[in-house]
């Protein structure tokens, strides 16, 4: 499983307690809602997480910060056996 810069454009953009999730072998954007949400997959990133991770503005990220976190994950799940 391969985590692109688009993975993680939609996290930015999704609410605030989302997260980046492997699941069912696909990379998928949870968001709870007010009930919480059972997962069955490994958590990634959540928006926080990516935000602290970036340097430049979450609202337009530089590309290369992008590209850098979305490898560091895909070597991740790598590592993990994924």
């Amino acid at each position: 499983m391969t985590v692109t810069t688009e993975h993680l454009r939609a996290l930015l953009g999704s609410g605030p307690h989302s997260e980046l999730v492997a699941v069912g072998g696909e990379i998928e954007i949870y968001v709870p809602d007010e009930e919480g949400f059972g997962l069955e997959g490994i958590s990634l990133v959540t928006r926080e997480q990516l935000v602290e991770r970036l340097p430049s503005s979450p609202d337009n990220p530089d590309e290369g910060e992008l590209r850098i976190a979305a490898e560091s994950l895909s070597e991740m799940i790598a590592e993990l056996g994924g």
